[in-house]
C-alpha cells in the first residue's frame, strides 16, 4: 500500500478475478476475493460492505463460522458499527453459539445510548445466562445492570427475584422483592408481599418480619384468606394469643360483612377456645361463646364448648343443660349425653 500504483493494480486484479468467479457462479471464491479486497481497503464503510457481502455468500452456503469471521473482520476499525453487531448477534444465535451472542450483546450495550434499549439487552443477556448458559451469578448481574438503567422494568424485577431464589441467597431475594414492591401499585403488591412473608418466615426465620408483610397484605386485600391463615399460624406458633384473638375478630367481622355466617362463627369459636384453653380466662371464653349463640342458638360447636367449660368449673347442672341443647341441635351426636 506504500506504492499507490501497485495498490491500485492489485485492487484491479482482484476485481477482475472476482468478476470472473461471479460469471462462473463460484460464490466461495467470490467471497474470498471480497475479503481480500476488504483487507486492503482503508475506508471503513467500503471495508464493511465488502466483508458484509462475503459474509452473506458464506451464510448462503451454510458456513456460519466463516460468515461470523467475515463480519468480525469487517468491523475492525469500526467496533461500534450497529449493522455489524446486529448481524453478528443474528448469526451467533442461528449457529447456537450463545456465548458468542452474549459477547456481541455486551458490545452492543456499550454502543447504544438509549437506556430502555440497553436495559432490554441486559434482560436478554440475563435470560440467556439464567437459562441455557446456566450462569446464575452472571444472570443476576445482568438483571441488576438492567435495573440500574430502568429501575421499574417489570421483567427485570421479576427475573432478578427468581434468580436470587434459585441461587438460594434469601437475603438478596428479599432485596429483589422489595425493589419489585416499590414498582407495583394496588393489588399488584399482594403476590410480592406474600412472597416476602414466605421468605421471611421459612428461609430467614424471622417471624416478626413475616408478620409485618402479612399485615401489609391484609391492608391491601382485607379478605385475603391465605394471609389470614398464615398470620394465625405464625401467631399461634409464637403463642401470641392476644394478637391472634385480634386477628380472628378482624376476620370474623369481614366474614360477617360478606354474609359468610359459618366462617364468622368459626372464627369466634376459635377466639373462645383461645380465651379458655390458652389464657385460662373462662369468663371471656363464655362471653365469646354466648355472643355466637346469640347469633345462632343452635350452633353445635359453641354449645359443646360451653358445656366443656362448665364441666371444667364443675357447674354440673349448667353443663348438663348445655349438653342437652347440643344434643337437640345435632341429634346425630346423642352420644355426647353420655359424657
Amino acid at each position: 500500500k506504500g506504492n499507490p500504483h501497485a495498490y491500485e493494480a492489485e485492487l484491479a486484479a482482484l476485481e477482475a478475478v472476482e468478476a470472473l468467479y461471479r460469471r462462473r457462479g463460484d460464490g466461495q471464491k467470490v467471497a474470498a476475493m471480497l475479503e481480500r479486497r476488504g483487507a486492503l481497503d482503508m475506508d471503513p464503510m467500503r471495508r464493511l460492505a465488502l466483508f458484509g457481502e462475503a459474509a452473506k455468500l458464506h451464510e448462503e452456503r451454510g458456513d456460519l463460522a466463516r460468515a461470523i469471521a467475515a463480519w468480525q473482520s469487517g468491523r475492525e476499525g469500526d467496533e461500534s458499527n450497529l449493522q455489524a453487531l446486529d448481524q453478528l448477534a443474528r448469526l451467533h444465535e442461528k449457529a447456537g453459539n450463545l456465548d458468542g451472542l452474549v459477547e456481541v450483546l455486551t458490545d452492543k450495550s456499550h454502543v447504544i445510548e438509549d437506556n430502555a434499549e440497553r436495559a432490554a439487552l441486559y434482560v436478554r443477556m440475563g435470560t440467556l445466562k439464567a437459562g441455557p448458559l446456566a450462569d446464575l451469578d452472571g444472570a443476576a448481574a445482568a438483571f441488576r445492570e438492567a435495573l440500574d438503567l430502568a429501575p421499574e422494568d417489570p421483567v427485570a424485577l421479576a427475573a432478578l427475584a427468581d434468580i436470587e431464589e434459585k441461587r438460594g441467597d434469601h437475603t438478596a431475594l428479599e432485596e429483589a422483592l422489595l425493589r419489585q414492591l416499590s414498582a407495583v401499585r394496588g393489588l399488584d403488591c399482594v403476590p410480592v408481599l406474600t412472597r416476602l412473608a414466605r421468605n421471611a418466615a421459612d428461609r430467614l426465620n424471622d417471624a416478626d418480619r413475616a408478620l409485618v408483610y402479612l399485615h401489609q397484605v391484609l391492608d391491601a386485600d382485607s379478605e385475603n384468606r391465605e394471609a389470614f391463615a398464615e398470620t394465625e399460624r405464625i401467631l399461634a406458633a409464637l403463642e401470641r394469643w392476644h394478637e391472634l384473638i385480634e386477628v380472628l375478630e378482624r376476620r370474623a367481622e369481614i366474614e360477617a360483612r360478606n354474609g359468610r355466617a359459618q366462617a364468622e362463627l368459626a372464627c369466634r369459636v376459635s377466639v373462645a377456645s383461645i380465651w379458655g384453653e390458652k389464657l385460662g380466662a373462662t369468663d371471656s371464653a363464655l362471653e365469646a361463646l354466648q355472643a355466637v349463640l346469640a347469633r345462632d342458638p343452635h350452633h353445635f360447636p359453641s354449645l359443646l364448648a360451653v358445656a366443656q367449660i362448665l364441666e371444667s368449673e364443675e357447674r354440673w347442672e349448667e353443663a348438663s343443660l348445655a349438653l342437652k341443647k347440643a344434643a337437640e341441635a345435632n341429634p346425630e351426636q346423642n352420644e355426647i349425653m353420655r359424657l
